[in-house]
């Protein structure tokens, strides 16, 4: 026997309650005992993540008429979606079964406050008792949910009254009546707290009900009326044919039933006429519409029309598209919706060619780009910012910078008003915008693309600071959209492929926080969404990796098929909740279609594209719509497509994919000339199959057997070895400058990365450049990318006067020369005696000059390396003085919101009363104690930009207990300079030490887990300083998501939390004591900002 109910813990996970809907009827199904809601959307409030419980249902069966409870129904009892409702098969403990089935009836289409349900009930035993009524508003995010749970009915605020046949329950503060018929024999109860509700009873075994609620009484009444068997017989029959004609077959089983999914969850979120609830679980209001393209090729292009329609309605005067309520209003959420509104309109357009519809949406074009580049290109820079969400899913991502990903956006939003204003007519004011997409195009591969890494970064502020880390829309869309070419996407898929997917082919929005939490429900921009997934696939696509391609969909099939979500789309990876998640749905299914099989429409240009990207183990494919029907069947070296379509505009077969030669293309059994276009590492051939609506396409052709090695790892200064086998190698493109003039890898590859400490030299590792085969005639371009390395890798160790060098040689060379240690005023030399790819250690003896904590050293190993390195000398406190802030240079805890709370960043920063709250009056970190007193020296780039702190002590070496706050939107940046001033005493230019502050490397998130849902870099047990995992055969260790990047890479500085605030301490050792005039910070990113709590000297 199951623990009682009240016993279990409510939480964000393991959800218990299953959906499913219609309009705006939602029903909802306990799994652990039948328990059922009908719900609904509110007409007058607009809420995001609320529903309105109309009726709340308690079952019992037999004489006594015994509640089907949590601790009465066994482990057996589970509920399940069907198509378009909701079963239960409840097996009690003295094991009698009850089925139970609710059904949202499928109503016209009207924008109307009403729905309807059918019950049904079916015992093994006679008797049958349902206790029903009104309920509250209900936040379905919690489970076990307070709205379902238990016997009771909440209806103080409400009332149930029997008029005639039917039972009418009302609620106090709602508009909406609901009306309950069935074959049981009612009566009234009395609430001792307020309020009445229902029960019914039968003596049979079997029951009917039928429920209509309406904000028209009459309305619902009538629904109520209606005959609850031939009502669920509709919605079977609804949707057995809309799922016959809307289907795949493919070797991969829980691909094609995710597909079936994908269309049911897209059914259920449909509200007409405003677009597709983002969640009927827990999201019940409209956000991004990605829905749209999916039910264009399900026959559904009404439903488009209306969705853009009703934008257009809502839409800001000064055109911005904005997010819809239920309750119709709008709302403008995360960075606006313009993007999302002209991709969608395009694809409608294109499938459809409906000329009308383009015409009436002609007074609203422009305005909606003007407000788009007004918004977030204020200085017409050509490259647009964003706030939140220039994809889906990312809540804690902003681009507050000219993005990458944005900026693709805005070149593709530029392209598609060409397009569109082709399909005008409007030829010249046409190429005005494909002018301005090409002139846009330009400026973000000028500020953007990073040549060297061959990828974009994430974005440049408009201080000249980049962030160099990307994400991956800012790899995907370029390649998606045709803005990059084919070498660029491979070297830009490399960095997704070996930093930014995981085991099962899975693709993570950014690595910019300290975790994935890939085992929980964040949707904030760290995480392996579903949304995301499609879009990698169609960047795959792109390139003709047809093995690649798949994985990303087939990830999120193995979780909608699971033994959790069996039939739930979720929002990411492995959340235990029922997401429902329409927008993941609507582009799965597109990626299936236009990705996979890889159709595309254009009925303006008469054009429909089959690319197919089928992995090379599958025999065979269908697909079916009720647009298409595609058939493929592959044998060896050869495959057919059976293609039929109800147009018949000009079929081109257009199939990308590893390189083949001697290829010939048949049109219904007849030759047809192809041209085959070698790409970088990949070829796409193109044939012209006529315009017949139906067509067999056959494809015979040879792969091109050829293989070429080389060391996955590259050592900086060591000339790779290249071998190719099946062709002839006749040169080498280097577009990013891996290679130097001699052919060997560059020596200063990983310079520009140092500065990010463990971190930059594993995330910046990967380089690409290409090797030019000729095989039988044909010249090839293969991507190579490898792994680069430092030639040299050294760690020390200190003691007793005594530095030891661990030098490990990565290079082909022995060495065997003098080494020269100087630090402080000392010179001391060794030897080093290391043999290639062997390691050895190094000792200087009798240094008597160091300081505690890191002392600089340059190293001196004649033609092998020259430069500063590190060692730690044990912390003596009694030989360091903290000194005492000006009270003037500071200011209290509280201030730190004006410097540094974002609101225009997403919500990264979700707790901000958690920081620097409950601060102790000492710190200790790195040996050393700290007093705080409530307040810090302030530096920011929009207020105190420059912070100077007066020394005016003799001394070789500061300690500085530093906070930056800093969050992702500093990731892979330079946020400050640190620069020391001494007196000159008799120097000819007077002494500054300069530092740059590097995020990550020098420092952490200065926000601790609690103020940034635990996705602060640092937490306690973190490696400080940062250690760097080891060097496999091909790559690091650990690079795979989620484990990477681990909170061990962030920092080489020691950190420490208290107060839910990180502080850094950031030591600079001068090298010899001098009198230190002042520190400066000087901060230049566009919101860098930090604070300064302690400053020691020794």
């Amino acid at each position: 026997m199951r623990q009682s109910e009240d016993l279990l813990e409510v939480s964000l996970n393991h959800q218990d309650e299953r959906a499913t809907a219609f309009g705006r009827s939602v029903a909802f199904m306990r799994q652990a005992y039948p328990n059922m809601a009908a719900m609904t959307y509110d007409n007058r409030t607009a809420r995001g993540a609320e529903h309105l419980v109309l009726v709340k249902f308690v079952l019992g069966i037999g004489e006594e008429k015994k509640i089907l409870s949590y601790q009465y129904c066994t482990e057996e009892t589970t509920a399940n979606n069907v198509p378009g409702g909701l079963e239960s098969k409840a097996v009690t403990l003295d094991g009698h079964t009850v089925q139970t089935g609710i059904y949202p009836v499928i109503l016209p289409e009207e924008d109307l406050y009403r729905g309807a349900f059918v019950i049904h009930v079916k015992s093994d035993m006679p008797g049958v008792f349902l206790r029903f009524g009104c309920g509250n508003v209900a936040f379905m995010h919690h489970s076990p949910n307070a709205a379902m749970k238990g016997e009771a009915i909440d209806c103080e605020e409400g009332s149930a009254a029997i008029a005639e046949d039917a039972v009418v329950i009302r609620h106090a503060e709602r508009d909406f009546v609901t009306y309950v018929r069935g074959n049981m024999d009612f009566s009234i109860c009395q609430k001792e707290t307020g309020g009445s509700y229902a029960e019914g009873y039968t003596t049979g075994d079997e029951v009917w009900l039928m429920i209509g609620f309406s904000v028209d009484e009459t309305e619902a009444c009538r629904l109520s009326a209606l005959e609850a068997c031939a009502e669920m017989e509709k919605v079977a029959d609804y949707y057995r044919r809309k799922l016959e004609n809307l289907y795949i077959h493919t070797p991969d089983k829980e691909l094609d039933a995710s597909f079936m999914h994908a269309y049911l969850n897209l059914e259920y979120s449909w509200l007409y006429p405003f677009g597709w609830i983002e969640c009927i679980q827990h999201w019940p209001t409209l956000c991004h519409m990605e829905q749209t393209a999916a039910e264009e090729w399900a026959g559904n292009f009404d439903r488009t029309k209306e969705t853009l329609r009703s934008q257009l309605q809502y839409m800001r005067d000064d055109g911005a598209i904005l997010e819809l309520h239920p309750n119709h209003t709008a709302r403008r959420d995360w960075g606006g919706d313009n993007h999302f509104f002209v991709r969608e309109l395009l694809h409608y357009l294109q499938m459809t060619g409906d000329l009308d519809f383009a015409r009436e949406c002609q007074p609203y074009i422009e305005k909606i780009i003007r407000q788009t580049f007004g918004e977030y290109d204020a200085t017409r820079t050509g490259i647009l910012a964003w706030h939140s969400q220039i994809g889906n899913q990312e809540d804690f991502e902003s681009t507050p910078g000219r993005g990458a990903a944005p900026g693709s956006e805005g070149v593709q939003m530029l392209s598609l008003a060409a397009d569109y204003f082709d399909i005008l007519g409007e030829c010249e004011r046409a190429k005005a915008y494909r002018a301005l997409s090409a002139y846009c195009l330009e400026a973000w591969k000028k500020r953007i693309w990073k040549k060297d890494l061959g990828r974009a970064i994430w974005f440049s502020d408009d201080y000249g600071q980049a962030r160099l880390d990307t994400t991956y829309h800012g790899i995907c869309y370029p390649i998606i959209y045709g803005q990059v070419d084919s070498f660029d996407a491979q070297s830009s898929m490399d960095h997704l492929m070996h930093r930014m997917t995981g085991e099962e082919g899975e693709v993570f929005q950014s690595n910019h926080f300290g975790d994935h939490r890939f085992d929980w429900v964040p949707t904030w921009g760290m995480q392996a969404g579903s949304d995301m997934q499609p879009f990698a696939t169609a960047a795959y696509a792109k390139i003709g990796k047809h093995e690649a391609a798949i994985r990303p969909l087939d990830f999120v099939a193995t979780r909608v098929c699971g033994d959790y979500q069996r039939g739930s789309f979720p929002e990411t990876a492995n959340e235990t909740r029922f997401g429902y998640f329409s927008p993941s749905a609507g582009v799965f299914a597109q990626g299936v279609i236009e990705s996979i099989f890889g159709v595309t429409r254009d009925l303006f240009a008469n054009v429909t594209t089959i690319s197919p990207c089928f992995p090379g183990g599958w025999e065979h494919a269908a697909l079916r719509t009720p647009i298409v029907n595609y058939t493929y069947q592959k044998q060896g070296n050869s495959f057919t497509i059976a293609f039929r379509s109800a147009d018949t505009t000009q079929k081109k077969l257009l199939w990308r994919t590893d390189f083949v030669k001697n290829i010939s293309v048949c049109a219904d059994g007849k030759p047809v000339a192809c041209h085959v276009a070698y790409e970088c590492g990949f070829c796409i051939v193109s044939a012209d199959l006529g315009c017949a609506s139906d067509v067999i396409c056959s494809v015979a052709y040879q792969p091109i057997a050829i293989a070429l090695h080389l060391p996955a790892i590259a050592v900086c200064g060591e000339k790779p070895h290249i071998t190719a086998e099946g062709a002839e190698i006749i040169g080498i493109a280097d577009r990013c400058g891996v290679l130097d003039e001699d052919g060997a890898y560059r020596t200063d590859l990983l310079d520009a990365y140092v500065g990010y400490g463990d971190f930059g030299l594993v995330n910046f590792a990967r380089r690409t450049f290409a090797v030019r085969l000729r095989h039988d005639g044909i010249v090839l371009s293969v991507p190579c990318s490898v792994t680069v390395v430092p030639p040299y890798r050294m760690e020390t160790e200190y003691a007793t006067h005594t530095v030891t060098v661990r030098f490990w040689n990565r290079t082909g060379k022995s060495i065997d020369s003098d080494a020269y240690l100087m630090t402080g005023s000392t010179l001391v030399k060794s030897h080093l005696c290391c043999g290639a790819g062997e390691s050895a250690a190094c000792r200087f003896e009798r240094i008597p000059d160091t300081v505690p904590g890191k002392n600089r050293a340059m190293l001196h190993i004649g033609g092998v390396f020259s430069g500063e390195i590190l060692f730690t000398a044990p912390m003596d406190t009694a030989q360091t003085e903290q000194l005492t802030i000006p009270d003037d240079l500071t200011v209290a805890y509280p201030a730190w919101r004006d410097m540094a709370y974002f609101p225009h960043h997403g919500c990264t920063v979700i707790n901000p009363d958690a920081f620097l709250r409950d601060m102790p009056d000492k710190v200790e970190i790195g040996g050393l104690s700290f007093a705080l007193n409530g307040r810090f020296a302030p530096v920011a780039t929009r207020e105190n930009r420059v912070l100077h702190l007066p020394i005016a002590r003799a001394a070789r070496k500061l300690f500085v207990l530093f906070s930056a706050f800093a969050d992702d939107h500093e990731i892979c940046s330079e946020p400050f300079d640190a620069e020391i001033v001494c007196e000159k005493e008799g120097a000819y230019l007077l002494p500054v030490y300069r530092k740059t502050l590097c995020f990550p490397g020098d420092l952490d998130y200065g926000f601790g887990a609690e103020v940034v849902a635990d996705f602060s870099t640092y937490k306690p047990g973190a490696a400080r300083p940062s250690v760097l995992p080891p060097l496999g055969e091909t790559d690091y260790a650990d690079t795979v998501p989620p484990v990477y990047p681990t909170r061990d890479l962030w920092c080489k500085n020691h950190a420490v939390e208290v107060g839910n605030t990180v502080l850094n301490l950031l030591e600079f050792d001068l090298g010899e004591t001098r009198t230190i005039k002042e520190l400066t910070l000087l901060a230049k990113a566009s919101d860098a900002a930090g604070g300064v709590f302690g400053i020691a000297i020794c």
